[in-house]
């Protein structure tokens, strides 16, 4: 009876303050390591236990990195038997480091292609899945060694679009396993919302953030559970500065990414809400970009060239623990 009294007064103390206890905690610094700085044409991104990147992603030749916790870095050449030019669009690592690719290219006789490539851990086996009709832009990993991709599916031959927001679930092998047309809100006349948008998974859902300023979730079964606005002030998906969706389901976005970044705000699924996170002292005139989740550790980047700080951050338990912005 005292336990579900104090647990009562605790849900009456954060309705009165507009919080609830998930959303009273703060963020504390918890480490950094230097790197050298991302390439320009790329924004990278944290997945599982890595920084995943790339350099000249649109070239005969795009390179692949990855950083681990301790600032080492790994490259790949990328290639693709008879392509004269690579577009990578995208790049992704699931829990166990293997790498997912998305993007097209084209032969030395300009026939375009769309692929999905999947990368070993080991970085010995590299399968491409050849998936025109469809063109992935965005791709994610998730904890079963699988791969999410959101993107068009072109009419025959053409640059038309027959459906211009699909998301697709296939094995590393290249079977695909489902795919679903997802209704999505388009930005400024655009039907079409992959490009430029943000694909994350947890251990038991795929989060899609739209260039259309829309948050959904997807089961593992590719059914939505859920949709949410972006936070006010926020229009499109290249005013976010980052996004990450942790282990526990947290999500985090960047405020914005002109001028000095705000603090994040987190989700409140409940409300349908995006709440100001309390973050450290020395971080109020400028939040880092977020680059994801480390497990429950957030990670993040100043994106200041070059070079530059991979910073972690924990969460605590009370406000009290850092100062609001």
């Amino acid at each position: 009876m005292k336990r579900r009294l104090f647990v009562g007064l605790l849900l009456i103390a954060c309705a009165l303050s507009g919080q609830t206890p998930a959303q009273r905690r703060a963020l504390v610094h918890g480490g950094e390591v230097w790197i050298p700085g991302p390439p320009l044409d790329h924004v990278p991104r944290w997945n599982g236990s890595l920084l995943v990147g790339c350099d000249q992603c649109r070239s005969n030749g795009p390179l692949l990195w990855t950083v681990d916790r301790q600032g080492r870095r790994d490259e790949i050449a990328f290639e693709l038997a008879g392509a004269g030019f690579i577009a990578v669009d995208d790049i992704a690592s699931g829990s166990d480091g293997a790498l997912a690719v998305a993007g097209y290219a084209l032969s030395n006789d300009s026939r375009i292609a769309s692929f999905i490539a999947w990368i070993s851990p080991d970085r010995k086996r590299q399968i491409v899945t050849r998936t025109w009709p469809f063109c992935p832009y965005m791709v994610a990993l998730v904890p079963d060694g699988t791969i999410w991709a959101v993107g068009p599916v072109k009419v025959g031959d053409t640059t038309d679009n027959l459906t211009p927001n699909v998301l697709r679930h296939y094995e590393p092998s290249g079977r695909m396993i489902a795919t679903v047309d997802v209704k999505a809100r388009g930005y400024n006349g655009l039907a079409e919302v992959a490009s430029g948008s943000y694909l994350r998974a947890s251990p038991d859902r795929v989060g899609w953030l739209t260039h259309g300023c829309e948050y959904i979730e997807f089961s593992f079964s590719a059914v939505e559970i859920g949709r949410y606005n972006c936070p006010n002030g926020i229009w499109d998906s290249h005013s976010v500065g980052g996004i990450a969706l942790s282990s526990a389901n947290d999500v985090l976005v960047g405020g914005r990414e002109t001028g000095p970044l705000l603090a994040p705000l987190e989700l409140d699924r409940a409300r349908h809400t995006w709440n100001p996170v309390a973050v450290p002292a020395d971080t109020a005139n400028g939040w880092d970009y977020i680059l994801g989740f480390d497990g429950l550790t957030l990670v993040t980047h100043p994106l200041k060239f070059p070079g530059g700080n991979l910073r972690w951050f924990n969460w605590a338990e009370s406000p009290a623990a850092a100062s609001s912005h």
